[in-house]
C-alpha cells in the first residue's frame, strides 16, 4: 500500500553495468545487462530487480506544439511497455531542428527563439519521430488582438429577425480608436439574446483573454464567452452576470476558467468560439433601438511587464485587416506623395520600404511568414508606428 507519494530524501543507486543516476536523481539505463535498483531513505533501503528486454517502441507525445520564448518545454517522449506508459528522458535523444533560427533544444528542453514554424526530429537507436513546432512571441504584455475591423468574419444572430440586428461601426463611441457596435430594435422574446460566432485562434500563450464592451446603458443578465482548447470537441462557457453600464466593461477570462491544467501545452492554441449576450428584459422597452459597443478582444501575457501599445487615440492612420491573412495590408490616412512606409520585424530588421500614392496604401504581405510585425509610416516629418499580426 502506497502511504505517501512524497519521496523527497529518497536516494537511488544502481549497478553500473545497468545504468546510472543522473543529476536530477533519476535512473537512466545506459548499460547492457540486468541489475538492481536500490532506494534508500535514512537507514531504510529497498531493492527491485531490473530486467533488460528488447527495445520498446517510443514516441513523442504530441505531434505539434505552440510555444513562445518564455515557457521552456521538456519534450515529452514516452514508451509503451505492456499496459504501462513510461516516460523517456528527452535528453537521451539526439534532436535536429530543421530551422535552428526558430527554436533550439538543449538537454531535451525546447525553447522558442523567433516567430515561425519548423520541424523537430528526435533519434534514439532505431527510433525516429518528429514534432511540428510553431513559435508565436507577443510584442507586448497586452495585445489588441481583434478590434472588430472586419465584421464579415463574425456571424451575427439574435432572438428574432424583427429586431433587425446589424453591425454599425460608424456608431462606435467617439473616444474609441477602433471597434464596432451592434444595433437592435428590441421586441419581447423568450430568453432574448444577441450572439456572435467565429472560431478565432488566439495568439501565443496568453494568460488572460479580455473582452472590452460597452452596453450603452442597457443591462445584460448574462454574457457568455465560449472558449475552446486545441483538443476539445466543443467550447466551454465562461459566464459573467449582470453586465451593464454606460462606461466600458472589461470582462477578463483567465486560462484557468476553462483549462484544468494550464501548464499542459497540448491545450494550445486556445480559441474564442462565440459571444452571447442575454438581455435583461426588464431594462428593455419594446420598439426601442439599443446599441452594444464592441471595442476589442485583447490578450494579456503576464510575463511581459513593459506594455507598449502603438494603437493610440492620436493615430492618424488605420491599418487593416489586423490580424491579416490575405495578400495585402491596407492603410488609409492623410498620405502625401512623400509619405513612406517601412515594415520590420519586432527585432527591428527591415523587410520592405514603400512609397504611397493616393489616400489608401496597399502593402504586399503574401511573402511574410506568420508572426508579429511593425509598420512605420513617415508623414510630414513625423513617424507613426503600428503593430500587425500576419496569420
Amino acid at each position: 500500500v502506497l502511504i505517501n507519494k512524497d519521496v523527497q530524501g529518497v536516494v537511488l543507486s544502481c549497478d553500473a553495468s545497468t545504468g546510472h543516476i543522473n543529476e536530477n536523481g533519476e535512473f537512466v539505463f545506459s548499460g547492457n545487462s540486468n541489475g538492481k535498483l536500490t532506494a534508500t531513505y535514512n537507514s531504510i533501503s529497498t531493492t527491485v530487480n531490473m530486467v533488460v528486454v528488447q527495445e520498446a517502441e517510443i514516441f513523442i507525445r504530441l505531434d505539434s506544439i505552440l510555444i513562445d520564448n518564455h515557457r521552456n518545454y521538456p519534450i515529452e517522449v514516452q514508451s509503451q511497455i505492456g499496459l504501462n506508459t513510461m516516460t523517456v528522458l528527452p535528453s537521451a535523444l539526439n534532436w535536429t531542428v530543421r530551422n535552428p533560427s526558430i527554436c533550439r533544444v538543449e538537454n531535451g528542453i525546447l525553447t522558442g527563439l523567433q516567430n515561425g514554424t519548423t520541424m523537430l526530429v528526435g533519434n534514439l537507436g532505431s527510433f525516429k519521430d518528429s514534432i511540428r513546432v510553431k513559435v508565436e512571441i507577443p510584442a507586448s504584455g497586452r495585445l489588441a488582438y481583434d478590434t472588430f475591423a472586419d465584421t464579415t468574419r463574425w456571424e451575427l444572430t439574435s432572438s428574432l429577425a424583427s429586431w433587425k440586428t446589424h453591425f454599425a461601426p460608424a456608431d462606435r463611441p467617439a473616444n474609441w480608436e477602433h471597434g464596432t457596435t451592434i444595433k437592435y430594435t428590441f421586441q419581447s422574446a423568450r430568453s432574448p439574446f444577441v450572439k456572435l460566432e467565429r472560431s478565432l485562434p488566439l495568439y501565443g500563450l496568453p494568460d488572460t483573454i479580455q473582452l472590452v464592451v460597452n452596453t450603452g446603458g442597457a443591462n445584460f443578465s448574462t454574457v457568455i464567452m465560449g472558449m475552446k482548447t486545441a483538443t476539445a470537441t466543443s467550447a466551454s462557457p465562461v459566464t459573467f452576470s449582470n453586465v451593464g453600464a454606460t462606461t466600458d466593461s472589461r470582462l477578463n477570462v483567465p486560462l484557468s476558467a476553462f483549462i484544468s491544467k494550464v501548464s499542459d501545452l497540448v491545450n494550445f492554441p486556445v480559441s474564442l468560439e462565440y459571444l452571447t449576450f442575454y438581455l435583461n428584459s426588464s431594462t428593455h422597452i419594446a420598439g426601442q433601438t439599443y446599441t452594444i459597443g464592441l471595442k476589442e478582444i485583447a490578450l494579456r501575457y503576464a510575463y511581459i511587464t513593459t506594455v507598449v501599445d502603438f494603437l493610440t487615440a492620436k493615430s492618424k492612420f488605420r491599418v487593416y485587416p489586423n490580424p491579416a491573412n490575405g495578400a495585402v495590408l491596407k492603410i488609409d490616412g492623410p498620405f502625401t506623395l512623400k509619405s513612406q512606409i517601412c515594415i520590420s520585424t519586432i527585432n527591428g530588421q527591415t523587410i520592405g520600404r514603400y512609397e504611397t500614392i493616393g489616400d489608401i496604401a496597399e502593402v504586399p504581405i503574401q511573402e511574410l511568414p506568420s508572426g508579429v510585425y511593425l509598420i512605420q509610416i513617415q508623414h510630414q516629418g513625423k513617424s507613426e508606428t503600428h503593430r500587425f499580426i500576419r496569420h
